[in-house]
């Protein structure tokens, strides 16, 4: 049998065509998409909430300096000041926390609170109540389902048991 040598280039460049093909199926898959940056979930929040402002590098705050949200860096229990209730996203206090602050203008006007405004709902597994009032806390919007907990003045959990449950609150003298 006589090969040419036009038929050797061929055979040669096919070979390695596939090699190459072979190669490439083999190769690691993309990796996935990475989360969103602090700073793309705080463009999220300011998109929703027409009167959220940034204020700092890593906060939202909303309703006029009611609401605080700290997207990182708020771990321990110690990062929830006087007169705030807060909530945190993971236990021990790590994670996003949004806290609230216990006044008359909140507490005493039978306001609830929708997690969901805050992009929060389902997420709290550890919370601190350092104001002068009691909360609910509640499985639902506005109240609704079932009462998960309820947080007396000066009270914390470091990892709450019906974490990422929680969708609404209320405060209360």
């Amino acid at each position: 049998m006589r090969y040419t040598p036009t038929a050797l280039l061929t055979t040669a460049g096919t070979a390695l065509a596939l090699l190459a093909g072979a190669g490439a199926a083999n190769a690691a898959p993309a990796p996935a998409p990475a989360q969103a940056t602090v700073q793309q979930q705080i463009d999220g929040i300011l998109a929703k909430n027409p009167d959220a402002v940034q204020t700092g590098k890593t906060t939202v705050t909303l309703e006029k300096g009611a609401v605080t949200l700290r997207m990182a860096g708020a771990t321990g229990v110690d990062a929830c000041g006087a007169g705030l209730f807060c909530l945190w996203e993971h236990a021990d206090y790590g994670g996003q926390m949004v806290s609230w602050k216990g006044s008359p203008v909140l507490c005493k006007a039978n306001r609830t609170i929708n997690l969901t405004d805050y992009g929060f709902s389902d997420r709290a597994s550890s919370w601190a109540n350092n104001s002068d009032y009691l909360a609910d806390v509640w499985e639902h919007e506005d109240r609704g389902g079932r009462r998960l907990w309820t947080e007396l003045p000066g009270t914390y959990l470091r990892e709450n048991p019906d974490g990422d449950e929680a969708t609404s609150l209320n405060c209360y003298a």
